[in-house]
């Protein structure tokens, strides 16, 4: 199981992945690949492992599937089936605009509005807009 599901196209985002075994005795080179990329996590514990997603190009979902030896790796369902719960998007850096008021009382509360490109590019399967994602800004 993945605890950072998202992250941008630049790579870099840090996550935890669950699992069992990453220390037993017959692992000699522990991997990770993000859908055709191979990563090399950080070993925490028998369960757990922290990875950084790679640079990719284009914005897309993959699977992360681990190998105890850098060489064999689990089962690729992704073409019939998406395992979600190891499954990392990536998405295309957002772009603001403009942002309107562009100032507010040093108390706080002001409403913003952002106005840029790449807000809306999480979707359903059916390929309806997905508004229920939340996006968190940076100061």
């Amino acid at each position: 199981m993945l605890d950072s599901p998202r992250g941008p196209v630049d790579g870099g985002t840090h996550s935890t992945l669950m699992g069992r075994g990453y220390k037993h005795d017959n692992i000699c080179n522990l991997k990770v690949r993000y859908g055709a990329l191979e990563v090399t996590p950080e070993i925490v514990n028998n369960t757990m492992i922290k990875v950084t997603s790679p640079k990719v190009s284009v914005p897309d979902a993959v699977v992360l599937s681990p190998s105890g030896n850098g060489q064999n790796y689990g089962a690729d369902l992704t073409l019939h089936y998406r395992d979600i719960e190891n499954t990392f998007t990536y998405y295309q850096n957002m772009f603001v605009h403009d942002l309107h008021p562009q100032a507010g009382p040093t108390s706080g509360k002001t409403r913003v509005e952002v106005s840029g490109i790449g807000f809306k590019q999480f979707k359903y399967e059916n390929g309806t807009i997905r508004d229920d994602i939340p996006l968190y800004a940076k100061l």
